[in-house]
C-alpha cells in the first residue's frame, strides 16, 4: 500500500485513540478525530488549555491508533509521530466532515477557540487480518499544507 492508502484509512476510520504523556510521564488516551490525513501529515483539532493540548505543547510526540472492520477485514494502524500548531485557517478543512463537532463544540464560538494541529512527521504500522498484511511506513510534511 502506498502512504496516501494508510492516510485515508485513517482518515475514514475518523475517530481514533491518541496517546500523550503528561509532566509526569504518566501516560493518557482519549479519543478525537481525524478531520484531514494525506501525504501532509494528519490534522486534527483540540481546545486550547485543556489537558490534551497541555500534554501537546509540553511533549509534542503522539501516538495515534485506529481500527476498522468491515468488508476488507479488521485494518488497525498506529502511527506515532510529532505534532505542532498550524495557521487557524486550517479548520474549516479539520471541521468540514467532522461528524462529532457540534456535539463537542455546541456552540459557534467554541467551534472559533478550537486550535489545529499537525501530525507532521512520523511512522506508522499498518495490520490487515484477513489478508495478513503487516507494513511499516514512514512520512515527513515540509509545509503546514492540507
Amino acid at each position: 500500500m502506498a502512504l496516501q492508502d494508510y492516510m485515508k484509512l485513517l482518515e475514514n476510520i475518523g475517530a481514533v485513540v491518541f496517546a500523550t504523556v503528561d509532566s509526569d510521564g504518566k501516560p493518557h488516551t482519549r479519543f478525537a478525530n481525524i478531520g484531514v490525513a494525506n501525504e501532509n501529515g494528519i490534522f486534527f483539532m483540540t481546545k486550547p488549555g485543556n489537558e490534551f493540548y497541555t500534554q501537546l505543547k509540553d511533549n509534542e510526540n503522539v501516538s495515534i491508533s485506529g481500527m476498522s472492520n468491515d468488508e476488507n477485514g479488521i485494518q488497525a494502524i498506529t502511527i506515532e509521530g510529532k505534532v505542532r500548531e498550524v495557521d487557524q485557517s486550517y479548520l474549516e478543512d479539520i471541521l468540514k466532515d467532522n461528524p462529532y463537532v457540534k456535539d463537542v463544540y455546541p456552540d459557534e464560538e467554541d467551534r472559533k477557540s478550537v486550535v489545529p494541529l499537525q501530525v507532521y512527521e512520523g511512522s506508522g504500522f499498518y495490520m490487515n487480518l484477513k489478508e495478513h498484511i503487516n507494513d511499516a511506513f514512514e512520512f515527513s510534511a515540509n509545509e503546514h499544507n492540507t
